[in-house]
């Protein structure tokens, strides 16, 4: 059997736990709240002189480009991603501008300071380069990207010329069936009008105009790719700027207010901690 005494137990709603834990929490923090005030203040402090007065400001340059819609290495924003970040662009230019960089240095710089981003399915690319020295910033980021500009208009002319030849070519085999078809209606003119009797006549205009069938089939397949090739040359675009290499007037880093709201927030944080953990501390002093 149970004893009375072990049935007399006192039970406590965990609320008043809670509510007595949460005052104390909070009378707590109000003692200290200037303690939490201090660690804040010099969180924001040091952010302030660091963002103020240690950290370099580092400007961006800025560039648009539309790439070329016809198709080939440079107008495939992948691959333009991938050559811009790489040395075969940038060493070049850097070296040109008397800037005496390693490849592995250049390499490392472009890597950290190049931004490309451009959007899915679109020929625009916008291009960023960050530096502490804005007119180096601009400088190389102008170099790089008309470095670019000649290698795409290269192949842009050749694949352009190559069209005009394909073109001129299929003019010329045009001009020469459009001769030969004049000619095959001349003979059969020539033909209807002599004094052949009906069958020679017969024989020898079936056989001319079988050959003009194959001539005027020759021809229409040949305007078509004339029509084809014109309709290209009007549509495809060459690589080209939409917005010329610009330094913005600010420099984008440090961002000195955000850096002064992180640092309050982490002080806040901080200061708090302190204080629970000094309560947590002294608690457990004090029940030993």
């Amino acid at each position: 059997m149970l004893s009375l005494e072990n049935t007399k137990h006192q039970y406590y709603p965990v609320n008043d736990y809670e509510e007595i834990d949460l005052r104390e929490l909070i009378l707590e923090i109000w003692a200290n709240k200037w303690v939490i005030c201090f660690i804040t203040l010099a969180f924001i402090l040091i952010a302030g002189i660091y963002s103020f007065f240690i950290a370099d400001p580092v400007y961006q340059a800025n560039v648009t480009i539309e790439l070329s819609n016809l198709e080939g290495l440079y107008s495939n924003p992948a691959n333009i991603t991938r050559y811009l970040k790489s040395n075969s662009l940038s060493l070049p230019v850097m070296r040109a501008l008397g800037y005496d960089y390693s490849e592995a240095g250049v390499q490392k710089y472009i890597a950290n300071s190049l931004t490309v981003e451009s959007s899915s399915n679109s020929r625009i690319i916008d291009i960023k380069l960050r530096n502490h020295d804005p007119q180096m910033a601009r400088g190389i980021l102008e170099g790089i990207v008309n470095a670019l500009k000649v290698e795409a208009e290269r192949e842009y002319e050749l694949k352009i010329g190559k069209l005009q030849k394909d073109l001129a070519y299929i003019e010329m085999e045009l001009e020469d069936i459009v001769k030969k078809i004049a000619d095959i209606n001349g003979e059969i003119e020539l033909i209807a009008s002599s004094s052949l009797d009906a069958t020679e006549k017969s024989i020898l205009t079936v056989s001319l105009i079988e050959n003009l069938n194959i001539y005027v089939g020759q021809k229409n397949k040949l305007e078509e790719q004339k029509r084809e090739i014109e309709n290209k040359l009007l549509n495809y675009r060459p690589f080209r700027f939409l917005n010329e290499t610009y330094v913005q007037d600010s420099p984008v880093a440090p961002r000195k207010l955000f850096n002064l709201a992180i640092a309050g927030v982490l002080g806040v944080f901080t200061g708090l901690f302190f204080v629970l953990m000094k309560n947590y501390l002294l608690g457990d002093r004090k029940s030993i």
